[in-house]
């Protein structure tokens, strides 16, 4: 068998396991919603949308699309956890803003971003387009020692 059919065949079967490992019942939290929208005029009044959650250490990441009402501008927001349920959110907020009018991310575009973590630094993956209307959507990326104070990377779009 080539090495090639032995990492596909390999592949699928980390995938079966993992599928059938996967959670298959969920419990609606009778505290929902745990993130609501912003305080009234705040940047994020107008709605949240969570898109992003990962756990570093004992503490829980929030990552979210936010923007204001009515709709002249948007960010990403942070906020952090204990237990997934009661969430503080980052004084930095927003924590990363739209670029200037006329640059590739001047609006950021829904579900973003993704973020991971390597153990030394946080990356995100972020949506961003040049008009409101979402005709050009491109790819940004960016990184943070702490998940809040985020540094765009100079070449974006990356995407």
């Amino acid at each position: 068998m080539g090495f090639k059919r032995v990492v596909v065949v390999f592949s699928m079967v980390l995938c079966c396991a993992g599928l059938a490992m996967a959670q298959t019942e969920w419990v609606d939290d009778p505290g929902n919603p745990v993130l609501g929208p912003g305080e009234p005029g705040s940047w994020d009044d107008g709605g949240r949308w969570v898109v992003s959650v990962i756990r570093v250490d004992a503490t829980y990441h929030l990552w979210y699309g936010g923007f204001d009402d009515p709709l002249e501008a948007n960010g990403i927001g942070h906020a952090t956890s204990p237990d997934g349920v009661e969430w503080t959110m980052d004084p930095a907020n927003p924590v990363l803003t739209q670029g200037e009018p006329g640059t590739w991310d001047r609006w950021f575009w829904f579900p973003s971003p993704a973020v991971m973590y390597d153990g030394a630094e946080f990356h995100m993956w972020y949506a961003g387009t040049a008009s409101s209307s979402g005709t050009l959507i491109q790819g940004g990326y960016a990184t943070s020692p702490d998940g809040s104070a985020w540094t765009k990377y100079e070449g974006n779009p990356v995407l």
